[in-house]
């Protein structure tokens, strides 16, 4: 499928954080939230870090885990990642645009949408920049 290239976590002043390897678990993903972990493309990740043109979510979105794919074809609602010890779920595909967006306003395409998903946890182990993913249908 691909490989991670960035994990970020956020800290208690909710800057996000890089690091190399992360023990995946409920503890240091709040799985009381619906997008418990995020995934991003590369492409999706240095169009936030680059772009000229922001909108809301260039402003404040980091994925969890950034890979080394093509986003939305490889990355499907109810697949599962496998990626160093850890599995997740993937419960959303992409996003919505928020209404209020600045982009959306002036009638610019958003060219993240496609590029993120959500997920779940369903095993936890550690995971590390460099880790394939796999990705297999939901059992």
């Amino acid at each position: 499928m691909g490989r991670i290239t960035y994990i970020f976590i956020k800290d208690t002043d909710k800057k996000f954080i890089p690091l190399n390897e992360i023990h995946v678990n409920p503890r240091t993903f709040d799985d009381s939230k619906p997008r418990q972990v995020s995934f991003i493309s590369v492409r999706g990740y240095n169009t936030i870090e680059n772009s000229t043109e922001r909108g809301f979510c260039h402003n404040k979105f980091v994925g969890n885990f950034v890979l080394d794919v093509d986003f939305p074809g490889n990355i499907k609602k109810n697949v599962q990642i496998h990626v160093g010890d850890a599995v997740f779920l993937v419960e959303e595909s992409g996003k919505d645009c928020h209404r209020d967006c600045p982009l959306l306003k002036k009638g610019d395409p958003c060219s993240l949408r496609d590029e993120i998903a959500f997920g779940r946890i369903l095993h936890e182990g550690s995971v590390c920049v460099g880790d394939e993913g796999i990705i297999r249908s939901r059992s």
